[in-house]
């Protein structure tokens, strides 16, 4: 996954996170980063995610929890999005015996199989979206459906299926669906022009 991560592109360190010297190495006063606290241990997780915040609370936390009681733990520490895998995993699995058919879908958007493809993308990429309404950019045309969109605030909430009067901001993130060559087609057709 780290070999994965550099050849995408990627500024990447394969360490123990839980170590001081190891965090020091990324430039985090100016960089945007992310740490990943995924151990099969909430003791190991805490503690890297307080090691991260004790250097930059800027840095972007996502923490794995064994269970749901300790989340309160986690977002004392500092954690930005706590992972609950083996929930993830018991609602996947209920979906599939319960919804079989909601479940193929459901995995076919998630991991870009056959159909659609769910892609985040940051109005600052479109620039050219910006002051502009969701009528006005008619992603139909474009054969993409807008999601929704969040504001780059923590407390943001996230704008389900918004309305056609919503004015896109120079910060929002919006979460499209369509073909990946469709999403590709948008980015370069509202690309911002550099001045």
């Amino acid at each position: 996954r780290y070999s994965e991560a550099i050849k995408d592109g990627y500024v990447a360190i394969n360490d123990d996170a839980s170590r001081h010297d190891v965090l020091s190495r990324f430039n985090t006063k100016y960089a945007e980063t992310t740490m990943l606290a995924l151990t099969d241990s909430d003791v190991e997780n805490i503690y890297i995610t307080l090691n991260a915040k004790s250097i930059n609370r800027d840095i972007k936390v996502i923490a794995r929890a064994e269970s749901e009681q300790m989340t309160k733990r986690f977002e004392l520490a500092g954690a930005d999005y706590i992972l609950l895998p083996n929930q993830v995993t018991s609602l996947m699995l209920l979906t599939a015996i319960t919804k079989p058919i909601m479940y193929k879908g459901l995995h076919a958007l998630l991991t870009g199989h056959d159909v659609a493809y769910v892609d985040e993308v940051h109005a600052q990429e479109v620039g050219k979206i910006v002051s502009k309404s969701v009528k006005e950019v008619d992603f139909s045309s474009l054969k993409l459906i807008l999601i929704g969109i969040k504001g780059s605030s923590k407390d943001a909430q996230f704008v389900f299926n918004p309305k056609e009067t919503y004015i896109f901001k120079q910060d929002d993130l919006l979460v499209l669906m369509g073909l990946k060559i469709s999403i590709e087609h948008f980015k370069e057709l509202y690309e911002k022009v550099p001045l």
